[in-house]
């Protein structure tokens, strides 16, 4: 992924399967899981609890036709 600086944000339709897509769920699962665990734990995840949480979330509903996986750049 790119970062452009001053230019309007395009957004498009990609693969869930991508490896962009995997990157973006993956940090998000690791922003979320470290919010919660901080929060109610006092200590952020563990690479294998992020792990474990990746392969209990398919991300089936993401795909068309059930729907769509957009991507900001």
């Amino acid at each position: 992924m790119t970062t452009r600086r001053n230019e309007p944000w395009i957004v498009a339709p990609a693969s869930v399967a991508s490896s962009d897509a995997a990157t973006l769920l993956r940090d998000y699962c690791v922003e979320i899981s470290d919010r919660y665990r901080q929060l109610h734990f006092g200590r952020r995840s563990t690479p294998a609890g992020i792990e474990q949480g990746l392969v209990g979330s398919p991300n089936d509903d993401l795909v068309p036709s059930a729907g769509v996986f957009l991507l900001g750049s």
